[in-house]
This record gives structure tokens, C-alpha cells and sequence, in this order.
């Protein structure tokens, strides 16, 4: 017991080193709101602060600055900033356990987002109210609500949104043991959130896969996830987040009859969500330290932790951990010779098993026709995406038509240029070759016309003059 002791304090040392980051930030943000004026920047860094206070744990913090936030909006008349704080309120008694009130505060902030169309606050509404929906059970109420907000988170592109969808729907899937959706769409979650570098939201996935893994069996690779979950947590200082990892660990334990380890990831996990007073976590945690000292035969330690596992859950109205703490509270009164508590016991375990199972009737067939939409919306994106190959293709292909006849045509266009420049250098040449033939033809047309003015000369030089033949005439005709 005393080494179980050491082990815890030392995990929950290294938690605290690691929220220390953390701390220092939330600090920043509060010497920031000293000298912040009251306008909307003052609004969103109560909110944040808040958000970072929900984080860790410290929920009565958390809740003085979202309320804080509330009022300062409130007074400007900041509507976007007054939603926020109403979603922010809303998850801080949620993660508390109180669920009426998480439910009114998120009806708020969906009005209040409607009324402005702020698309993505409408959405993360939604998520809330479903959220809030599946922690008390009412899972066909939770789906439809995810299904909206995943619907509105698609059309606006927001892939973080649509990955906190994924998640949230999957989460109902593995409550209703329906492990192979749940797997199938924790992994396309993990995958956008990988690609966005998301490091919280990936831990979230890795958890919720581990939690498929054991619930079929697959152990050692459920432990994988969950290690990879536990080291962002720790490294984010995620309170909540760490309590839930290590006790998924321990759950993991006790399957593989390691008792002592799985206590110590029990303990580990309740004082951590006893220090943050997640009052659904201790109820759990009390229910798995109960059912482990069962099985150690320490009855007494057993029904300790049982009552009080039974006593939160009540408060809380889970019908699924009464179930299972009147089930330990049941044989423990059996094993130690209390037979009219034990049967007290065994009927309550009984009524509420039933009527848990009438509820479970429902919801599977509403789980059914959410399956089938899902399913839809699937293949009609697969269609979607392949009229978009088959247009993308036929445009491709168009385009290397309307290529080839560019090519064909202005390599047409090269030849009749070469042909028509031989053709041109062809006509230079006999140009030439006329101009010299026109040349020698005008030479030899001098020379004779130049001979015939010589010979002109010639026959004028030998010959007498019509004077001289006039006057030989007249001479003649007296003699």
C-alpha cells in the first residue's frame, strides 16, 4: 500500500509540473485584464480565462470569470460574447455534474447565436446540448443534436468542428456498444485533428479509440492509446483529461487480473477528479475501487467505496453507474451472509437494469436510422466526389484535345512559314538572276544601237550632203 502511495504522489507531481505552463499563461491573461479597458477585448479574455481555468480543473474560478464575462457583455451589448460565456458556463457545470444547468445555459447561448447568425457559435451550441444529453443518458436526443452541429461545421468548412462532431457522435456509438461506428469515426477525427496539429483533441481521440480497443478485447493496443492520450494531457496540464486516461488504465488492469496496478491508476484518478470535483468521475471511480476490492475479497473497503459510488450517482441521475454500483453492493452483501441486503440490492439492480434496458430498445432504433443517415451521407459524398473525378477527367481530357489541335495547327503554321520563306528566297534568286539577264540585254541593246550610230557616221562621213548632190544636179542640167 505505501509503494501504491509513493507511485500516485509521484504521477501527480509530474501532472502538476506539467500545469505549470499552463499556470503561467492564465497568469498573463489576468495581469492583461488589469489594464484592459471594459469593451469586448475585456469580454473574450474573461472567457479565455475561464476556458483555461475549466481545463485544469478549477471550476469556481472558471465559473466567477465566465459569469464576469456574462455581465460585462451583457452591458455592452456584446451578443457574440454573451454566447460564448453562456457555452462557457454551461461546460463548467457540465464537467461538475450538473446537467439541468449546463442544458439552460446552452439553450441560452444557441438563442443568442441564432439571433446574431453566428453560424459556428450555433453549432458549438449544439454540441453542447448534446453533450449535456448524453451524460444523462437521453442519447437520441444527444445524436440529433451532434448531427446538426456536424451539418452546420461541414458548411461553413470548419474541420476542427467537424472532428469535435465526429468525436461526440462517437461517443454516444460506444454507450450504445456500438463499437465499430464508434471506431471508424474516432479515427476520421484523429486523422482531420492530426493534420491540423491539435494536440488536446488528438488525446481525446487516442482515449476514446483505447476505450474501443479494450471493450474488444485488444488490450495491449488500447494501452497504446491510452499512453499516447496520458502524454499530451500531461503535457497540456489537462486535469481532467489525465484523471480520465489513467482511469482507462486502470480499467485495462483489472481485465489482465493485475489488481495492484489497477488500484494505483484508480487512486491516481480520484484524487485528481476529487481535486477538480468531477463528481460523475468520483462517482466512477468509487463504483471501479469497489468492484477491485471485490475481487481482493476486502469486503468492507469494497462496500465503502460502493456506497459512496452509489450515493454520487444518484445525485447525478446516472442510471448506468446505479446499475452497476447496486450490482457490486449487491454481491457484496451476498459474500459476507446479509441476505435481506443483498436482496434489496439485487431488486433495485434489477428495476433500474430493466428500465435502462427498455431505454436501450429505444435508443437502438434511433441509433439504427442514425446509422442509416450517417451511411447516407457517406455514400452520397463518395457519389459527390466522384461526379467531381468524372468532370475533372472529362475536362482534363478536353483540354488535351483542345492541346493536340493547337499543336497540330501551329505546327501547320511553322510549314507554311518555311515554304512560304523558300518561296521567297526562291523569288529573290530569280529575281536576281532576271535583273542580270535584263542588264546583259540592255548592254547588248547599246552596243548595237551604239554600232548602228557608228555606222551612221561611218556612211554620213563617206557620203555627200544633199547640197553638195543639188549643186552637181544643177551643174549638170546647164551643161
Amino acid at each position: 500500500m505505501r509503494k501504491i502511495t509513493l507511485l500516485i504522489l509521484f504521477n501527480l507531481l509530474i501532472v502538476a509540473i506539467n500545469c505549470l505552463g499552463q499556470t503561467r499563461e492564465i497568469d498573463s491573461l489576468q495581469t492583461l485584464l488589469k489594464t484592459t479597458k471594459e469593451d469586448t477585448s475585456k469580454v473574450n479574455f474573461l472567457n479565455l480565462l475561464a476556458k483555461k481555468l475549466n481545463n485544469i480543473g478549477n471550476y469556481d474560478t472558471a465559473l466567477n470569470y465566465a459569469t464576469e464575462a456574462k455581465n460585462s457583455a451583457k452591458k455592452i451589448e456584446f451578443k457574440k460574447g454573451l454566447a460564448f460565456s453562456h457555452i462557457m458556463i454551461g461546460n463548467i457545470f457540465e464537467n461538475q455534474g450538473h446537467y439541468p444547468e449546463a442544458l439552460n445555459n446552452y439553450f441560452i447561448s444557441l438563442k443568442l447565436n441564432e439571433e446574431i447568425g453566428y453560424k459556428f457559435g450555433i453549432a458549438k451550441s449544439y454540441n453542447g446540448i448534446g453533450n449535456a444529453y448524453k451524460n444523462q443518458g437521453n442519447y437520441p436526443e444527444a445524436l440529433k443534436n451532434h448531427f446538426v452541429a456536424l451539418n452546420i461545421f461541414e458548411k461553413i468548412n470548419d474541420n476542427r468542428g467537424i472532428a469535435g462532431s465526429y468525436n461526440n457522435i462517437g461517443l454516444v456509438y460506444e454507450v450504445q456498444k456500438n463499437y465499430k461506428s464508434a471506431l471508424k469515426i474516432y479515427l476520421s477525427a484523429l486523422k482531420i485533428n492530426q493534420e491540423m496539429g491539435n494536440d488536446s483533441w488528438q488525446a481525446v481521440n487516442y482515449n476514446n479509440i483505447g476505450i474501443i480497443y479494450m471493450n474488444e478485447g485488444n488490450l495491449q493496443e488500447a494501452l497504446k492509446n491510452y499512453s499516447n492520450a496520458l502524454k499530451i494531457y500531461e503535457k497540456t496540464g489537462d486535469k481532467r483529461g489525465v484523471a480520465n486516461t489513467y482511469n482507462n488504465i486502470a480499467v485495462v488492469y483489472d481485465k489482465l487480473d493485475n489488481y495492484p496496478v489497477s488500484l494505483k491508476n484508480n487512486f491516481i484518478s480520484l484524487k485528481i477528479r476529487s481535486e477538480i470535483e468531477d463528481k460523475d468521475g468520483i462517482a466512477v471511480s468509487n463504483i471501479n475501487l469497489c468492484a477491485l476490492y471485490f475481487k481482493l475479497k476486502n469486503y468492507k473497503i469494497a462496500e465503502k467505496y460502493g456506497i459512496v459510488g452509489l450515493k454520487t450517482s444518484k445525485e447525478l441521475g446516472n442510471i448506468n453507474a446505479i446499475v452497476e454500483a447496486h450490482k457490486s453492493l449487491y454481491e457484496i452483501y451476498n459474500a459476507t451472509g446479509r441476505p435481506n441486503e443483498a436482496l434489496q440490492s439485487y431488486k433495485l439492480y434489477i428495476m433500474n437494469r430493466d428500465s435502462l434496458f427498455n431505454e436501450e430498445n429505444t435508443k437502438k432504433i434511433i441509433q439504427q436510422q442514425v446509422q442509416y443517415s450517417f451511411n447516407k451521407k457517406e455514400a452520397d459524398t463518395k457519389l459527390e466526389q466522384e461526379k467531381k473525378d468524372a468532370v475533372y477527367a472529362a475536362e482534363n481530357k478536353k483540354q488535351k484535345i483542345i492541346l493536340i489541335l493547337v499543336s497540330c495547327v501551329l505546327l501547320l503554321v511553322l510549314i507554311f512559314a518555311v515554304y512560304a520563306y523558300k518561296s521567297y528566297l526562291q523569288k529573290q534568286k530569280s529575281n536576281i538572276e532576271i535583273q542580270k539577264q535584263k542588264e546583259i540585254i540592255e548592254k547588248k541593246q547599246k552596243e548595237m544601237i551604239d554600232s548602228i550610230y557608228y555606222a551612221k557616221r561611218i556612211q554620213i562621213a563617206l557620203l555627200p550632203n544633199n547640197k553638195f548632190i543639188e549643186r552637181k544636179l544643177k551643174e549638170l542640167k546647164k551643161k
